[in-house]
């Protein structure tokens, strides 16, 4: 085995022999070298530094929002309906201008506007069917995903990840907690963490442990999402089942109000046209958040007489539980 010289690193030569008749200036000049360049030796390791779910959120509804507008006619809906609206009026106004209409007794005016929306009903109803059809894509594009942690996925070809779940199953529960720590705080993939914490939820009966489980459980879920791939499907589809939501209620009722007025009144307008619009007239992370399907918060500390402390649901992460007082139906006891 070749020896090195002392001072000297392996792999590199030493200064002495590289050039061992160089004056002393080319040699502290050789050696500055050295020095200035030997940072760049080996690649720098970047921290890995969790991202923030909120910017995780945010791109999600952009990724959304795109489809709507890329994808759907929904953005053009105001305009459709206002045309339709405006030709409506102009049809009534004109039918309420002729003498026949002015001569003709009440009721036979009131069948002659209900004649003039019956004409409308076949114009109006192919604009609905283009909304859902578009509801539909948006669905599609968007399609509910299983909660983080929450859903056992079956280890193909990975007996090690059904071992662990068997011993997260098995172990007592303090031992458990720590096997699904060290996995959040190592370098484990999606399939282990999502089954890791399936398996930790299943062992969520114990009192005496469900603040911890709590706070373990929760860190799987912020794991497993800071990949932008899942984050951005997840946070997708609750943002996608909002925003729909919210759209349906705008276009029922201006479809309804057309189809029994034969127009749309200002309030209509501007009421439900923003929702087909950019930016919406909500808070679009609220939303986001107000749709995520419950996960551990509510269910465990329910189910254990905790309340969260200061969540607001934005980073999913950052919440602690509190103990709260026991109710007076259960202290009466």
């Amino acid at each position: 085995m070749p020896m090195t010289a002392p001072g000297s690193v392996a792999g590199i030569t030493p200064l002495a022999q590289l050039a061992p008749d160089a004056p002393s200036s080319v040699m502290d000049a050789l050696q500055q070298l050295r020095a200035v360049l030997a940072p760049y030796e080996r690649p720098v390791e970047a921290p890995v530094v969790p991202a923030d779910p909120r910017d995780r959120m945010q791109d999600a509804i952009d990724a959304v929002d795109a489809t709507v507008t890329n994808r759907t006619q929904l953005r053009t809906l105001p305009t459709a309906l206002l045309a339709l609206s405006d030709k409506s009026k102009d049809e009534r106004r004109a039918l309420i201008q002729t003498p026949l209409y002015q001569r003709a007794p009440e009721e036979a005016q009131k069948d002659a506007l209900r004649d003039q929306l019956a004409e409308l009903a076949p114009r109006v109803v192919p604009l609905v069917e283009r909304v859902a059809a578009d509801f539909a894509a948006v669905r599609s594009a968007w399609p509910a995903q299983r909660q983080p942690g929450k859903q056992l996925l079956l280890p193909k070809a990975r007996p090690e990840v059904w071992d662990l779940v068997q011993l997260i199953l098995t172990v007592p529960l303090p031992g458990a907690l720590a096997v699904v720590g060290d996995l959040v705080a190592g370098e484990a993939d999606a399939l282990m963490l999502e089954d890791a914490g399936w398996a930790l939820w299943q062992r969520r009966g114990d009192p005496q442990w469900a603040e911890p489980a709590f706070a373990v459980h929760r860190r799987v879920r912020a794991q497993v999402l800071q990949d932008a791939g899942r984050a951005q499907a997840f946070y997708g589809a609750a943002y996608a089942s909002a925003l729909l939501r919210e759209m349906k209620h705008a276009a029922e009722s201006l479809f309804t109000a057309l189809l029994t007025k034969g127009t749309l009144d200002v309030v209509e307008q501007q009421t439900s046209f923003p929702w087909f619009r950019l930016p919406l007239p909500a808070d679009a992370v609220a939303m986001l958040v107000g749709a995520l399907p419950q996960d551990d918060k509510a269910e465990l500390l329910e189910l254990f007489g905790l309340r969260d402390a200061g969540s607001t649901g934005a980073s999913g992460e950052d919440a602690g539980p509190l103990r709260v007082p026991e109710r007076a139906s259960v202290a009466a006891t």
